[in-house]
């Protein structure tokens, strides 16, 4: 067993694309909205998430918009162990 830190002063979001939507460049869009909406809603708060090491392509649009990489851990999902990145965002005006 590992314990994860969590920081409750960050909100906690979860996303995602439909499988038809992935890989055509919508995912930094996306992104985006889901950004502005947040800061409109939630001024001055932090944001994080949690995303599986092996998608890459997540993980890059994540740090193309500002996202930082923070915390890996190991965790159980449909009987297997996997590798996961807990990432918060650096505030850039969206």
């Amino acid at each position: 067993m590992q314990l994860v830190s969590i920081d409750l002063t960050k909100l906690d979001m979860g996303l995602g694309l439909k499988p038809d939507f992935t890989g055509k460049g919508r995912g930094q869009g996306f992104l985006t909205e889901v950004l502005s909406f947040l800061n409109n809603q939630f001024s001055g708060r932090e944001y994080q998430l949690v995303v599986a090491a092996f998608n890459e392509r997540a993980i890059k649009v994540y740090e193309r918009i500002g996202f930082v990489k923070e915390t890996h851990f190991m965790s159980k999902y449909e009987e297997k162990e996997l590798e996961f990145i807990s990432m918060s965002y650096i505030k850039k005006n969206v």
